[in-house]
């Protein structure tokens, strides 16, 4: 089918996006994504797995689908992940499995960018293994 233009409120996808940054980083529901540094936006949500009365009625055997979507930096988006957890029970739930994605991405975006020393620079070239070895950056 040919392709379809939609005029679009800019306005409106702003409020959308001041929101969804909201929920990440301004006490919402999505506070576990955050990530120090980046401006994380997403929407935290749950996939009702079965009527409500059933889902109580199960005692806890059953609790509903957690999902929540997120994209990263809130200017420039470069990357979208989504994540559905189930039996989570709630959107909260599965915010940090997006959080540890978007910061695999950053962390080995970083990697790439980042210079590597000369090795004729080198004092020692005994430090070399220990340049070498994965950065692993610590989650907040």
């Amino acid at each position: 089918p040919p392709a379809r233009k939609y005029d679009v409120n800019l306005e409106n996808v702003a409020k959308v996006i001041y929101g969804m940054y909201g929920v990440v980083n301004e006490g919402g529901t999505g506070g576990r994504a955050r990530i120090p540094g980046f401006d994380v936006c997403g929407k935290t949500g749950t996939a009702q797995l079965a009527s409500t009365a059933l889902v109580k009625s199960a005692n806890g055997k059953m609790k509903n689908n957690a999902w929540f979507v997120g994209f990263a930096p809130r200017a420039n988006p470069e990357i979208v992940v989504v994540a559905l957890f189930e039996h989570g029970a709630e959107g909260m739930m599965a915010a940090p499995i997006v959080r540890d994605v978007m910061k695999a991405y950053f962390d080995k975006k970083a990697r790439k960018e980042a210079p590597l020393p000369a090795l004729a620079e080198m004092q020692n070239p005994m430090q070399l293994p220990a340049l070498l070895r994965p950065v692993r950056a610590e989650h907040p």
